[in-house]
């Protein structure tokens, strides 16, 4: 597995303590009532896998792996009304509830060579397993934004209106010289800004050595920037910046906190997301290792938000995936409960 030098890696005692511990917890997440999953009804966030490039049909597949076996099978296989998207970052893709039917649907971001010259969003309806589109070629407020990664997209709701807003996160090529975070408004299909500010944290340019991630950390109901160092570290260990969204990304709220894998490089070779795998109301931190790995198959870590991070939940659970390279045609995204709206909430 690649996550730095022996000395780094977890003893086979903690892996062993971490698989009792997450086995009790996840007994107990079962258990719960859960109103918002689609798929299998539990309450474990699944792993959606976006198959982008050379594909069987000649479009962009979806997969999900259940969270239930720990990733170990599938509940769907989809092929998209979307052709394929290729192995760069022209196109990113998100979760969300659209339209508020408690399903999961597919946001995909047109960053370049679309039509009206814009970023461009459209959006695959989670009801009928993506075969159709909610929406398509929305023009947003943004220009071009390039196939490289120096612009990166989250979903979350800035303003309180239960609609999912894009923050598009700059990372190179700004006015103010610092990474930007920009805020599009979902209430109107993401034709004007919400939000335009410089962060705490210098222009770090078109590569994936950071990676960005928005979600409500601190409890304040505003979202919050997690910002994952993963390459050049001080500690030698991939780290998490937290900058608290309450101040408009002016403030850290955890800076530089060294996490439970080595660094882990610039390349798209790891893939991350926030979910809460153990049911403790905290977002865990999933890390999708998708080559080098000790099993030869794509495998997935999740590792403790309770604790920032420090401990694994899950440590190299291999999944049915042989492994899937070090560009971008396969992504991967967990989600769960929390990330689909109930029924009766507004609609956009």
């Amino acid at each position: 597995m690649n996550t730095g030098s022996a000395k780094t890696r977890p003893s086979r005692q903690l892996v062993n303590i971490a698989s009792t511990l997450v086995t009790g917890l996840l007994l107990t997440a079962l258990a719960a009532p859960c109103t918002a999953n689609p798929w299998n009804n539990d309450c474990l966030p699944d792993l959606w896998v976006i198959e982008r490039h050379q594909t069987a049909s000649g479009q962009t597949r979806a997969h999900i792996l259940s969270g239930e076996d720990m990733y170990s099978s599938f509940l769907l296989h989809a092929t998209t009304s979307l052709s394929e998207t290729g192995k760069e970052h022209a196109f990113e893709f998100l979760l969300g509830d659209f339209n508020h039917d408690s399903m999961l649907d597919i946001y995909v971001i047109e960053k370049t060579g679309t039509r009206s010259g814009r970023t461009e969003v459209h959006v695959l309806n989670g009801a009928d397993f993506y075969r159709s589109f909610l929406i398509a070629g929305i023009e947003t407020a943004l220009g071009d934004t390039g196939s490289d990664a120096s612009w990166q997209f989250q979903l979350a709701d800035l303003n309180g209106d239960r609609v999912s807003d894009l923050y598009a996160i700059q990372k190179k090529g700004t006015t103010s010289g610092r990474t930007e975070v920009h805020v599009l408004d979902g209430a109107d299909h993401f034709r004007s800004f919400l939000l335009n500010t410089p962060t705490t944290i210098a222009e770090i340019g078109d590569e994936r050595s950071w990676i960005f991630l928005v979600h409500d950390f601190s409890g304040d109901r505003v979202p919050d920037l997690y910002a994952i160092q993963r390459a050049r570290t001080r500690s030698g260990k991939t780290e998490v910046n937290i900058l608290d969204g309450a101040s408009r990304f002016g403030a850290l709220l955890i800076h530089a906190s060294p996490i439970a894998l080595a660094e882990t490089g610039g390349g798209d070779d790891w893939w991350f997301s926030l979910a809460d795998l153990d049911g403790d109301g905290v977002r865990d931190l999933y890390a999708v290792e998708k080559m080098n790995t000790r099993s030869g198959q794509t495998e997935v870590h999740v590792l403790n938000g309770a604790d920032l991070f420090q401990a694994l939940l899950l440590h190299g659970a291999k999944t049915p995936i042989s492994e899937t390279g070090d560009d971008a045609a396969w992504i991967f995204l967990a989600a769960g409960c929390e990330d689909a709206n109930p029924p009766g909430q507004q609609k956009p």
